[in-house]
C-alpha cells in the first residue's frame, strides 16, 4: 500500500508541473463587458479599428505548440478609413486588402478581408487599445492586437 500511494503522489507531481513552455498572455485582455459594448455598433466598432496595430499574441485549441508562435512578431495591420488595410512585416508592405464588417452566430461581428489575412479570421472583440478576433469557437486560433497609434 506504502507503494501505491508514492506512486499516486509521484503521478501527481508530474502532471501537476508547470510547463514552462506555455505561453502565458503579456497583458490584461480587460473584461467581457468592455468587449460588448464595443462591439455593438459597426460605425463606432470601425472608427476604433482605424489606426495601426500591433500582432501580441497567438493561442490554438488544436495546436497548441504554435501558441504565441515566433513567425508573426513584427506583424502590423494598418486599417484605413477608406476600408483598406495593410499588412506589414518588420515595417514591410506585405499585403493589401479590403475589410467591411458581416454579422456573425453571436452578438459580435468579423471582418471580411479580401484577400484573405488569417491573424484576422473570428469575431471581433475590442476593448480600449486591445483587440482580439476570436476563432476558437470554429476551432480555429484566437489573435490579440494592441494598438500603437
Amino acid at each position: 500500500m506504502k507503494n501505491y500511494g508514492i506512486l499516486v503522489l509521484t503521478i501527481w507531481i508530474v502532471a501537476c508541473k508547470e510547463d514552462e513552455n506555455a505561453a502565458v498572455l503579456p497583458f490584461d485582455q480587460g473584461s467581457y463587458e468592455c468587449f460588448v459594448e464595443s462591439s455593438q455598433d459597426t460605425t463606432q466598432l470601425a472608427n476604433q479599428l482605424l489606426g495601426t496595430w500591433q500582432w501580441e499574441y497567438v493561442s490554438c485549441f488544436w495546436t497548441p505548440e504554435q501558441a504565441n508562435d515566433q513567425a508573426h512578431r513584427g506583424l502590423t495591420i494598418v486599417f484605413q478609413a477608406d476600408k483598406q488595410l495593410e499588412v506589414r512585416q518588420d515595417g514591410q508592405l506585405v499585403q493589401t486588402s479590403s475589410w467591411s464588417f458581416e454579422p456573425n452566430d453571436s452578438i459580435f461581428y468579423e471582418l471580411q478581408v479580401e484577400p484573405p489575412v488569417i491573424q484576422l479570421y473570428g469575431s471581433i472583440e475590442l476593448c480600449d487599445s486591445i483587440v482580439t478576433f476570436e476563432d476558437a469557437y470554429r476551432d480555429g486560433c484566437t489573435n490579440i492586437f494592441t494598438k500603437t497609434r
